[in-house]
């Protein structure tokens, strides 16, 4: 249907510069129907190379476009896109619940069958997540072996039901070529409370009762305030820490040579 849309609307301005050229002033110098001839040779030309031009340059802005909000491997929306959404939903006053689902020692994957076999894990396991009837309105991939979902209308114990079972899913082994592997993962799961809160700052809450549920060899684990308080009670004290020794290295004494 384009091309046919083309086709016509270059044929429409070759004929009117076509009939145009009967009145230019070319014609008291050159044979007429030469130059209307020519003219409308170039003008066909001129335009459709245009047209061309145009069709490719949309086309690349629009993969462009897609590059920068996709996973190129899973072909789900990339962590730019799902901060992004979500940025969304939190400026309507909703509260989303995200799930933050990390796959466990998937760096053996790599190990053991290089970078295809660990793509096509990862492909498997985004096709579980996308087909596990979750109705989550995003699904993303946002780092190397980690997925996140966004829930808008669910509670938060159908959406832990929801993450235990996508647990229990994601741990059915995967088809490598003739072999089959085994991958774990635990989740966090973090909902937006009253004060204001920014997507960036809901997936580091996510992140740490991910590494909650990792420590504790959990399935799932819920982020509340006392984790990211101990967390920071602890950065303060490991960085009080370093300070003393550094200030006890300075102040270290070497008996002098006898």
């Amino acid at each position: 249907m384009r091309e046919i849309t083309d086709f016509l609307v270059i044929l429409s301005v070759a004929v009117f510069a076509y009939l145009a050229t009967g009145w230019i002033v070319v014609g008291n110098f050159f044979d007429i129907q030469l130059v209307r001839a020519s003219f409308f040779v170039a003008v066909a030309l001129a335009t459709f190379g245009l047209r061309r031009e145009r069709k490719q340059r949309l086309a690349a802005e629009d993969r462009a476009h897609l590059l920068s909000i996709r996973d190129p491997l899973t072909q789900l929306p990339n962590r730019r896109q799902f901060e992004t959404q979500v940025s969304n939903t939190l400026k309507i006053g909703t509260r989303p619940i995200i799930i933050l689902i990390g796959l466990d020692k998937f760096h053996n994957v790599d190990d053991l069958y290089g970078r295809l076999g660990s793509d096509a894990a990862l492909c498997q396991v985004a096709a579980r997540i996308g087909h596990s009837g979750t109705r989550s309105e995003l699904i993303a991939r946002i780092a190397d072996d980690e997925f996140a979902l966004c829930f808008e209308h669910n509670d938060p114990e159908t959406v832990h039901s929801i993450a235990v079972g996508l647990v229990r899913s994601i741990k059915e082994p995967v088809q490598l070529g003739k072999e089959y592997h085994s991958i774990g993962a635990n989740v966090g799961i973090v909902q937006a409370d009253r004060d204001p809160m920014t997507a960036e700052e809901l997936l580091r809450c996510a992140h740490i009762a991910l590494s909650e549920a990792r420590n504790t060899k959990a399935e799932c684990c819920f982020f509340d305030r006392e984790m990211d308080a101990l967390i920071q009670e602890e950065s303060i004290l490991e960085k009080d820490f370093r300070n003393g020794v550094e200030q006890r290295g300075n102040s270290i004494l070497f008996p002098a040579n006898r």
